[in-house]
């Protein structure tokens, strides 16, 4: 081998480890923030988002603050979605959605303002995020306020306990706000396929909401740099997985559960003597779940005796089992009940979300997903008469 072959060899190994020390440096990022306390613990905090969509290298965080400041530091591949979260819970506080990437970034945190998203300085996903996401989804977001304040005064009104025909326009009211975003976002990411901001927002919906068929057409909408990510095809996987199982006319699988008396049972609802099942996954600390019992009691009383039944099935951790189990006690809840202890079978179903329904025909297939109680009703009285 010649002198010269041997330095272009050396030039090529030193210019492959520069580049690659190059990259590892790039991925870095520091956040250094202040924060209107001068003590405590903050964190960098997944909130609503499922921790296993966040690449790999990306730990959660927690350190001090010291005089109202503090820093996070490490190796960040691509932007990603994460809150502020200080004290001992997100109970304390939380901010809205921020998004760090890599570089020097800098944000102020108010613990009076919860929920308030940050701006960050070297962010540019940031800026996209409050100045052009946001900018476009303010006039959905003044209309939510405006009914939250309704609510508010409703529920100091009537003692907390608003009649079932108020409360049930209420929710329709959300809902159809809740398709308003879920709209937007759509035509947001159709229009900005190589948005960082997009993705997050989408993995946050498909983990709060469960699973759409607006946001799997959403998805396709990514630019295939972003569904590449550790992030999108983790959601692409998820996305997939729950819209095999959600698809009408598949049998809904057969599932291992536990009793109200702790047995364990391989639950199947195919062969059912009911024409129709409503397969209701909830849990005990999620609002909307318990709100709807009494519609479900007065829909199951109405139709159980022609052929509709539900099942119950909680999704609850250890700790929670005995207010699930208080639950059922306290609403008087007729139809079966079973536990999916550690979610088990939810995170097979990709059911990332409660409150969650199946509607079922009586051979176990699956006629629709999460059906309101306006349409379960409709539909109901159409098909049992």
């Amino acid at each position: 081998m010649t002198i010269l072959n041997r330095i272009l060899i050396l030039s090529a190994f030193i210019g492959i480890s520069y580049f690659c020390s190059a990259q590892q440096g790039n991925n870095k990022f520091e956040l250094q923030g202040s924060i209107n306390v001068t003590s405590g613990k903050v964190y960098l905090s997944s909130g609503f988002i499922d921790s296993s969509y966040n690449a790999p290298i990306f730990k959660q965080m927690t350190t001090m603050i010291k005089d109202g400041h503090f820093s996070f530091s490490g190796n960040l591949p691509y932007p990603h979605g994460i809150r502020l979260a200080y004290g001992d819970s997100l109970r304390n506080y939380y901010s809205g959605l921020f998004f760090i990437e890599p570089g020097l970034l800098k944000a102020r945190f108010n613990v009076d303002s919860s929920r308030v998203s940050p701006s960050v300085i070297n962010s540019k996903t940031n800026e996209e995020y409050l100045h052009s996401y946001s900018k476009a989804l303010s006039p959905i977001t003044s209309q939510e306020q405006s009914l939250i304040k309704q609510r508010l005064a409703l529920l100091k009104k009537f003692n907390d306990t608003i009649p079932d025909s108020i409360n049930n326009r209420l929710q329709d009211s959300f809902s159809y706000l809740r398709n308003q975003k879920d709209t937007l976002l759509f035509h947001y990411i159709t229009n900005h396929p190589h948005s960082y901001a997009g993705l997050w927002i989408l993995i946050e919906n498909f983990c709060i909401y469960g699973y759409k068929s607006i946001y799997y057409d959403s998805y396709q909408q990514l630019s295939d740099s972003l569904r590449r990510t550790y992030s999108g095809r983790i959601l692409g996987e998820k996305l997939n997985a729950a819209k095999r199982i959600s698809s009408t006319g598949r049998v809904f699988p057969k599932i291992e559960v536990l009793t109200t008396g702790n047995v364990k049972v391989a639950l199947s609802l195919s062969g059912s003597n009911q024409k129709y099942i409503l397969v209701d996954f909830w849990a005990s600390y999620c609002a909307p779940c318990i709100r709807q019992f009494n519609q479900l009691k007065q829909v199951y009383a109405e139709y159980h005796r022609k052929g509709f039944d539900i099942v119950g099935i909680s999704v609850d951790d250890q700790k929670d089992k005995r207010d699930w189990l208080s639950l059922i006690k306290r609403f008087q809840l007729p139809w079966r009940q079973y536990w999916d202890k550690d979610r088990v079978e939810a995170q097979k179903m990709a059911v990332s979300a409660v409150p969650y329904n199946y509607l079922l025909d009586g051979n176990g297939k699956i006629i629709n997903t999460n059906i309101t109680f306006d349409d379960l009703s409709g539909f109901l009285k159409t098909h049992l008469q």
